[in-house]
């Protein structure tokens, strides 16, 4: 399969033909013991594109019920419409026939004559290799071996909530290693994803909880294969009512745009 798109690189998945079983397992779970938003995004992107045999465009996932570390849940996949250029999928994880999450995709080869181009710059963010390496021993013992360790973070320029003062602009940037969560695919991206409530932890200057209901991720260019490290620019628009919003672009090293997500959750204040 092309396109670096071939199954079985990423997460821990049984896997069938139409039909793979996810297991929560605490390194797809977030600290508090449910399932990480972002594991949904990339099975749903991994699986779509593994039945179409095509690259994922774009992916909408909504969460309608929580999972904790020990449930399976069951994986279907469903192309709605196969079409000559863009498949139109839908990716639907239950349990014991409750919806845990659906996902909707596009999937599609595309044109190598299409048109093409971007209109965001990446910001500058000094090399990834020169930022410190988070000290294991200095996290709560509540994060060890969650989806949070699954890749190497590093901030690039913002504080990280709760290590300093609040921003006002709610703009902050980290690296993350794809090395860990199998490589530069479009999967380890919808992964990496699910960071919006990081930004708006920045703006009010300490950590959130915050329960995701919608995740969307938009591909602008194919992952390069051999990268490990791309930017997470990450900036929040708004919370009202307990809602928040916000959106992250995602940068390969050498400036390509890869893609942009945004994102609703309800924000908690611990």
């Amino acid at each position: 399969m092309a396109d670096n798109t071939s199954p079985g690189y990423l997460l821990d998945v049984e896997r069938g033909d139409t039909t793979w079983t996810l297991e929560v397992s605490k390194g797809m779970s977030n600290p508090l013991g449910s399932l990480y938003g972002g594991a949904p995004v990339a099975v749903s992107i991994e699986m779509a594109e593994h039945v179409v045999g095509a690259p994922c465009r774009w992916s909408t996932t909504r969460f309608l019920s929580p999972s904790n570390i020990g449930d399976l849940i069951e994986v279907d996949c469903r192309v709605d419409v196969a079409g000559k250029r863009t498949s139109q999928v839908t990716v639907t994880g239950t349990r014991e026939g409750k919806v845990i999450f659906e996902t909707m995709l596009g999937v599609g080869a595309g044109k190598s004559d299409g048109l093409s181009g971007h209109w965001v710059t990446m910001p500058d963010a000094p090399d990834p290799e020169t930022l410190p390496k988070p000290n294991r021993e200095d996290r709560p013992a509540y994060v060890i071996d969650t989806a949070v360790e699954r890749a190497d973070r590093r901030m690039a320029y913002g504080n990280f909530p709760g290590f300093g003062p609040a921003q006002d602009d709610g703009h902050i940037g980290m690296w993350a290693s794809t090395s860990g969560i199998g490589g530069c695919t479009r999967a380890a991206l919808g992964w990496l994803a699910d960071c919006v409530p990081l930004s708006i932890g920045a703006a009010m200057g300490r950590m959130p909880m915050g329960t995701s209901l919608d995740n969307t991720v938009r591909f602008a260019a194919a992952p390069p294969p051999d990268a490990d490290w791309v930017l997470l620019d990450i900036r929040a628009g708004a919370v009202q009512d307990g809602y928040g919003y916000g959106t992250v672009h995602i940068w390969a090293q050498d400036g390509t745009l890869l893609g942009t997500g945004t994102q609703t959750a309800i924000i908690r204040t611990p």
